[in-house]
Formats: C-alpha cells, sequence, structure tokens
C-alpha cells in the first residue's frame, strides 16, 4: 500500500471515529453490562470498591469446585457480592472444564454438579458462561434446560431482539488501554446496539494475559459514568428485553 492509500485510510479513520464521539447518549439504546468470569478474589478486593464508586454491578461468572481455593474468593465472599451489592452470581462450570473435551455424560455431570453447589449455597444462578466459548452443539440443551442466559466469546453486535442463548461479549486483554473499551463502548453508541457485555478475569498488577489494571478498569468506568450509559447485570438486563 503506497503512502497516499494509507494516508486516505488514516484520515478516514479518524474521521469515522470522530463521529462516534459526537454520539449523543439520548439517542442511544445501549445497556452495559460488565463481567468478571473465574471469581478472582481480585474482583472482590480491587474490582467491587471501584465499581461502587460509580454505582455500578456487575455479573461475576463463578466456577462453583474452586470457590475459597488460593486467589479465588470465598461463599462468603459472594454472598455479599449478590446480598449487599446488588451483583449477579453466574455459574460458569463446576472446574472450568472444556465441554469438548467431555463426553456427554461428563458435560451433564459437570453442569449439574455446578448447579447443586450453587444452591446448596443459597444461589439460584440464571445466567451461564460457556467456559473457554465453547459448546458442542449437541450438548446446549443441558445448559438451556438449567439456565435462561448463555453468554458465548463472540464479539457481535446485539440488537433487538436479543438472543438470551447466544449472548456476545467483548473480552479486555492484559496490555490494552481503557481508550480501546471506550471505543467499542462508542461503536455500539453510534451503532444503536442494545446491549455490550465487556469481560473481564483479573484486576490486578500481574502480567497474566487476562489482568486489568485497577486504574484502567476505572478509567473505563469513568468515561461509562459520564456517558451516562445504562449499567445493569445480564439477569437484569434481559428483563428490559
Amino acid at each position: 500500500m503506497n503512502l497516499s492509500c494509507k494516508l486516505i485510510l488514516l484520515l478516514a479513520f479518524s474521521i469515522l471515529l470522530g463521529s462516534c464521539t459526537l454520539v449523543d447518549v439520548s439517542d442511544s439504546p445501549l445497556i452495559i453490562c460488565l463481567n468478571f468470569d473465574d471469581g478472582y478474589q481480585e474482583v472482590y478486593q480491587n474490582a467491587l470498591p471501584i465499581l461502587g464508586k460509580y454505582g455500578i454491578k456487575a455479573t461475576c461468572f463463578v466456577n462453583s469446585g474452586t470457590v475459597g481455593e488460593p486467589v479465588i474468593m470465598t461463599w462468603e465472599e459472594l454472598s455479599e457480592l449478590k446480598n449487599t451489592h446488588g451483583w449477579e452470581i453466574g455459574a460458569h462450570g463446576y472446574s472450568h472444564p472444556n465441554l469438548s473435551e467431555l463426553s456427554l455424560e461428563e458435560a451433564r455431570a459437570e453442569i449439574e454438579l455446578d448447579l447443586f453447589l450453587f444452591r446448596d449455597k443459597g444461589f439460584d444462578p440464571k445466567s451461564f458462561a460457556l467456559p473457554y466459548g465453547i459448546c458442542p452443539q449437541d450438548y446446549l440443551s443441558l445448559i438451556r434446560a438449567r439456565y435462561q442466559n448463555i453468554r458465548s466469546t463472540n464479539d457481535l453486535a446485539m440488537h433487538r431482539p436479543i438472543d438470551r442463548l447466544n449472548l456476545s461479549y467483548f473480552p479486555f486483554h492484559h496490555g490494552w488501554t481503557a481508550q480501546i473499551i471506550q471505543d467499542r463502548i462508542l461503536q455500539a453508541m453510534a451503532d444503536k446496539e442494545a446491549l455490550l457485555i465487556i469481560g473481564f478475569h483479573q484486576v490486578g498488577a500481574s502480567e497474566n494475559w487476562q489482568d486489568c489494571a485497577p486504574a484502567t478498569l476505572e478509567q473505563i468506568c469513568r468515561f461509562i459514568a459520564k456517558k451516562g450509559l445504562k449499567t445493569m447485570t445480564i439477569r437484569e438486563a434481559m428483563k428490559e428485553f
């Protein structure tokens, strides 16, 4: 590609981005759901105070079989998230298995044990996030029979009507700036998307590929609040559609 073509593409991108920043939130139907996967204790320690500062509730997808293990939240902390702070606790598989590597009966046992343990601990999860975003088509009925909402890992624009059994999401990656998430939000607003799910895992200072620095998370939350966008848990958001 010659220099003139590159300049033209850069100019076009700048114009497009500029047009996104002019979107009037009053014209946007967008609801944002923040998700935290795997139940890391850093979410309780670092993310909860940040989200609370901006009045944001989130959905936390947890592997029930790992609760209380090192670096993972306890049942007491999960109960506080739900009962005190209004967060949604969703299911994510008993041990975070790749369902495509299990037999049908193994997958059934994994999903049933997960739900049994949640209910035994006083939770009634309505949302399920596919571990690794993978599930054989033949196994989906096991999840659909037990949950109202299923989240995958594809980042696809979600307009009305929302397919609650195939919810997309945009996952944060270590090293990203808050601007990358902000640009995705602006794109969703410009495209009149109805729902945008933004996913995180750890919230700390490690070099893990899925870690988000607390300062970056706060920048994202501040941007959402400044735009006046509605934020909900997945369970709450599905009542809007």
